[in-house]
């Protein structure tokens, strides 16, 4: 899915004097674009070198490299093998391919936050950072993918984002994007998940619901919940639905659309999360079961259905951009290659290599 459509929002221009790289070469005219179908792989293993260049030859068209993170008590880029994905890049890869570093993954550290004992890095700081890294490895990366998700201690740390860490995300979002740098993000479904809008009964998922859903829709209308915290059980799909699994969140990647879509120039999401909506849909919807092709054809239709975008209840706490005193939202997640969306059931294929 893709991000990138300009609108006339109060938060401003996403680059300003205020949002831009000191490391900046303002190279920006050789900075690569994003392809129209966009086929994505993770290389999770940079020494699978042959299975790497093989999804490239079968079509991937931006490789996705995991993951990268930064060091706590430096503030650099903490990846030991990206030499090798260097080497990929500049001698086997084909030019035209897009290359990002993607941040954290499940169990993986969040962005620093501030503390009472220690202020972290600013986002200008990590941004700058990350800028200095592409430079010494060649500028061999078009930009980079978010990937910030929970833990598989339910109580741990980064089981729940700070405000201070989604603000960052934002916050190098904006100025990547100021240095005409790719951004993306890959959510797993409940960190951003358009169904969960109570407010627009969709003809193309929520009449399908049993009596126990009807219920539970009745009692949870009108808008999509926030939270930070990425522990819940999936009930909100259905009361009956995994209540064990404490590892899925309630739309908390929304609070980077709602605060700057703009920065972002796609969204891949994660409709492989254990238990999520998708695999609710397709494997355990009573005896209403239906194709993944379907699925996805189906989820498309229903966010156009939406508007591109569907509404989230934020805390009164949050600030959000478009006004001072607002707490719900229309969070606006754009579309792109809809025709061959109709056509083959695709929305942007995504593998691991």
């Amino acid at each position: 899915m893709n991000n990138n459509k300009n609108n006339n929002s109060s938060y401003g221009s996403v680059c300003t004097t205020t949002v831009r790289s000191n490391n900046s070469t303002n190279n920006n005219n050789k900075r690569k674009r994003l392809p129209d179908h966009v086929v994505i792989g993770y290389a999770d293993n940079f020494d699978s070198k042959d299975k790497i260049l093989q999804a490239v030859k079968d079509g991937v068209n931006v490789i996705v490299w995991a993951f990268f993170n930064f060091d706590e008590n430096t503030g650099k880029i903490n990846q030991p093998r990206a030499s090798k994905a260097v080497s990929l890049i500049e001698h086997e890869i084909p030019k035209d391919v897009i290359h990002l570093t993607s941040f954290s993954g499940w169990n993986g550290p969040h962005l620093l936050s501030r503390t009472p004992e220690k202020d972290y890095y600013s986002a200008q700081q990590l941004y700058d950072a990350w800028v200095e890294f592409n430079q010494n490895h060649q500028e061999a990366f078009d930009g980079f993918d978010w990937d910030l998700e929970g833990n598989d201690n339910p109580q741990a740390k980064t089981a729940v984002f700070t405000y201070d860490c989604l603000q960052k995300v934002v916050e190098m979002s904006r100025l990547a994007k100021c240095d005409e740098y790719i951004v993306g993000m890959a959510p797993p479904q409940s960190y951003l998940d358009i169904q969960s809008d109570f407010s627009t009964i969709s003809p193309y998922f929520n009449n399908n619901h049993n009596n126990n859903e009807q219920q539970h829709v009745k009692n949870n209308k009108n808008v999509a919940p926030f939270s930070t915290r990425l522990n819940f059980p999936p009930t909100l799909i259905s009361p009956l639905w995994h209540p064990e699994f404490h590892y899925t969140s309630h739309n908390s990647y929304a609070y980077l659309l709602a605060h700057h879509s703009e920065a972002f120039d796609f969204i891949s999401i994660q409709f492989y999360e254990t238990w999520s909506r998708a695999n609710y849909e397709i494997n355990q919807h009573d005896k209403n079961s239906i194709d993944p092709s379907d699925y996805l054809v189906r989820y498309v239709k229903d966010l156009l259905f939406r508007q591109e975008g569907y509404h989230v209840s934020f805390p009164n706490e949050i600030l959000l951009p478009t006004t001072k005193n607002a707490h719900h939202m229309h969070v606006n997640v754009q579309l792109q290659d809809m025709e061959n969306i109709e056509k083959n059931g695709k929305l942007g294929d995504e593998t691991t290599v």
